[in-house]
């Protein structure tokens, strides 16, 4: 179907079918900003864990005394337990 095609049809729509439409595509709209936010809300709290993850790691070398290895720059380097934070 062409453009010109569709708003031939949309001009030719009565109030009640053009109203049924658009009920249509806001409940689309609706359920689809839904996913968005459920999406956003996953990330922010699978970062949310990975950070507390990652403090417990540090804390756990830091408490030990053992050097803590971390990927820099394209190589891996030990921190020493003494200058983490």
């Amino acid at each position: 179907m062409t453009l010109k095609e569709i708003k031939k049809a949309i001009i030719s729509l009565s109030k009640e079918e053009f109203s049924v439409i658009r009920l249509w595509f806001d409940k689309f709209d609706a359920k689809h900003k839904d996913e968005q936010y459920r999406q956003i809300k996953l990330h922010n709290s699978a970062e949310k864990a990975m950070r507390e993850a990652v403090k417990g790691v540090v804390l756990e070398h830091k408490k030990s005394g053992l050097a803590l290895a971390v990927w820099k720059e394209g190589k891996v380097v030990n921190i020493p337990a003494k200058r983490l934070k």
